[in-house]
């Protein structure tokens, strides 16, 4: 239910100024995540590299004097509040449920865990709370989905059915509710970065007919903002140029942001060399499109970062979640057509990418991200359509919902690895 760490940390950083208290808890908190890094570069570090940075981040501990007394009455002003489970049921529709789905384990013995699935289902007039003990196979089609389907893509083995509702059913079986007899589910994971709805399966796929929203935590549920959009601008970076580079080019992305921008009338493109870092600005009441690569980079404090390569040279075209949150994208919609760009990649205290919450926190109203590697030209499909019906209805879940119904209604892309990555937070 809480908040991820990098939504805090990076809100702090947009706040600190002057403020020598934030300033020293942003700098403790930095040499925490770099010990958490340290494990990352330890095949590839010697010893005597690895002795010099735990040296230098002990140094830093010392030297630094942090008030966290203040900056935990901050943090608890700005980021929480009192949860009223009245008010959570009062703004239920008529068959719409919140359903949460916690995960946790337990040594049985030294030799044993036994792995849970816990369930809390509230509706506007019930609470029930249920739970199983995940057996393995479960538990494998939980935690490694994506690397199942994608053997039944490449291996042409025709099982994306049979698995999709298998995966459903560690959701259902065993629970007092199943979401399939609600409308309208709203779902909040401790797992969040790998939980994948899309994929739900009783006779047929349950998007087909059911709206399913995820939030990341409870307070973004509180927050939703359920008004249709009303933005009329469209800004898109694709074609990047990756000559010289370890990226492939992606030709396709020309193509997704061409097709994409034709349904505004107000549009900016930045296709090769102009999809660039210095070209991204302050962009209020936009969509904004990438069509670009995700990677985890070093930047220049050595901190590894999710970030999107654009044009540029060296350290300049990288993207990072500072650079964004440090911008103004009030009230826009964000499209990230790149490859994972939803979980978080490295190692931290964040289950969610350090970039996908920079964009929220930056002021953005919403997100289209990826759960896992995508493949160019059906993202185009994905995404121009995406945009094609955003055009004309100005609803982002149904938009969201005719983009998945084309592609699964596709011959060429209906297997769900295609379709099914893309998810979506509004």
């Amino acid at each position: 239910l809480n908040r991820e760490p990098s939504e805090i940390d990076l809100t702090l950083s947009r706040v600190a100024g002057n403020n020598e208290d934030i300033n020293s808890y942003l700098k403790y908190q930095s040499n925490l995540n770099k010990l958490d890094e340290i494990s990352i570069r330890s095949s590839t570090s010697s010893l005597s590299q690895i002795n010099k940075n735990i040296s230098d981040i002990l140094e830093s501990f010392k030297i630094e004097d942090v008030d966290t007394n203040k900056i935990a009455k901050y943090v608890e002003e700005k980021f929480y509040k009192k949860i009223d489970l009245e008010n959570l049921q009062s703004g239920l529709k008529n068959n719409e449920a919140l359903i949460i789905y916690t995960f946790t384990w337990l040594n049985a013995n030294l030799d044993e865990q036994k792995e849970f699935l816990i369930q809390t289902c509230i509706s506007g007039s019930e609470i029930y709370t249920s739970y199983k003990e995940l057996s393995d196979k479960e538990s494998n089609l939980i935690f490694d989905i994506s690397n199942i389907l994608f053997e039944d893509l490449v291996l042409n083995k025709g099982q994306s059915k049979k698995t999709a509702n298998e995966y459903y059913s560690v959701f259902e079986k065993g629970f007092i509710c199943d979401p399939a007899d609600y409308d309208r589910n709203n779902l909040i994971t401790n797992f969040n970065e790998i939980f994948n709805p899309n994929l739900f399966y009783k006779n047929d796929y349950l998007i087909k007919k059911i709206d399913f929203k995820v939030f990341h935590n409870v307070y973004r549920f509180i927050n939703q903002d359920l008004s249709n959009v009303n933005i009329d601008k469209y800004i898109g970076y694709g074609g990047v140029d990756y000559r010289g580079t370890i990226y492939k080019d992606l030709p396709d992305s020309v193509n997704e942001i061409k097709k994409s921008s034709k349904f505004f009338e107000n549009r900016k493109t930045f296709l090769s060399i102009d999809a660039s870092k210095e070209n991204i600005q302050n962009s209020t009441d936009a969509y904004v499109h990438f069509a670009v690569h995700n990677d985890i980079t070093t930047d220049e404090n050595g901190n590894i970062l999710s970030s999107l390569v654009l044009s540029g040279i060296g350290q300049k075209r990288f993207l990072y979640p500072k650079d964004i949150a440090n911008k103004d994208f009030t009230n826009s919609f964000i499209v990230l057509s790149a490859c994972d760009t939803f979980k978080n990649s490295v190692i931290g205290r964040s289950t969610t990418s350090n970039l996908y919450n920079a964009f929220l926190l930056s002021g953005a109203k919403g997100i289209l991200s990826t759960s896992w590697d995508i493949e160019s030209s059906s993202a185009d499909e994905f995404v121009s359509t995406f945009f094609e019906s955003t055009s004309f209805n100005r609803d982002i879940q149904t938009s969201f919902k005719s983009a998945q119904k084309k592609l699964l209604g596709s011959k060429k892309y209906n297997h769900p690895y295609y379709w099914a990555s893309f998810n979506l937070y509004h």
